[in-house]
């Protein structure tokens, strides 16, 4: 296979979602998988979680964890996420997912452009290409919660290629959306932060009917420029080989 699993998680859904679908993973694939687990906000990190994830992943090969002591954004988790694959095209997951045939691995496979495309419309579970993420800009870490980084990243997709975003259907997996999220976490809509939205909304962008909408409610401009992060990981990337 031509990419890898990067998976995002948290204490509270390790029992009920994370544990399956990492099962799944590995019995029915040989793929590389990459686990961001995140931190508690405002709580100290549960240790019993943490020995308990420790010894579930130890029981595979080719799984290899990253631990945020603290909350940390999504847009970090899944910048980090690209940046520590060891394949150009990452398949990124949301842990409350199912995949419910192992044709999955071979429908995301077959999709391979060394482009982004998101999976049944949803960006639960999406694939990132870590050139065109150097070239299009990662994730913006200044969304310090969980929420709208999909919408940004539309915005900038377009912007910058004049189209959507591709988008493929399988049949072989389930988006289950747990409504589990940060206890501590203000939220907007939903389980997502009032931050993220503050910021997109009051700050990074304003309406304009001349704008791009793409998955806004609303024609929008950009205000504010996307930051440049990791600068260096094309520089990376070209010498790595040269060391």
């Amino acid at each position: 296979m031509n990419y890898c699993i990067g998976i995002v998680s948290f204490n509270k859904r390790f029992d009920s979602y994370f544990k399956p679908l990492i099962k799944f993973i590995k019995d029915n694939s040989d793929l590389e998988v990459i686990v961001c687990i995140n931190g508690s906000l405002r709580e100290d990190f549960d240790q019993k979680y943490r020995k308990e994830l420790l010894n579930l992943l130890a029981e595979y090969d080719k799984v290899y964890p990253m631990i945020f002591t603290s909350f940390r954004s999504l847009s970090k988790l899944w910048n980090n996420l690209i940046i520590n694959s060891t394949k150009d095209n990452i398949l990124i997951l949301n842990d409350d997912v199912k995949i419910s045939d192992k044709k999955f691995f071979q429908d995301v496979e077959e999709n391979l452009t060394n482009d982004l495309f998101t999976i049944n419309g949803s960006w639960s579970h999406f694939v990132a290409n870590r050139t065109q993420m150097i070239e299009l800009g990662f994730f913006d870490e200044r969304l310090l919660g969980v929420g709208e980084e999909d919408g940004d990243m539309v915005f900038r997709y377009i912007n910058k290629y004049k189209q959507y975003p591709k988008n493929i259907i399988s049949q072989n997996l389930l988006n289950i959306s747990s409504n589990e999220n940060q206890d501590n976490m203000k939220k907007g809509i939903g389980k997502y932060s009032l931050f993220n939205r503050a910021f997109m909304f009051d700050h990074k962008y304003s309406t304009n009917s001349n704008g791009i909408k793409g998955m806004f409610d609303y024609p929008v401009i950009q205000n504010i420029p996307d930051a440049n992060l990791y600068p260096y990981e094309k520089f990376y990337l070209d010498n790595i080989n040269n060391i």
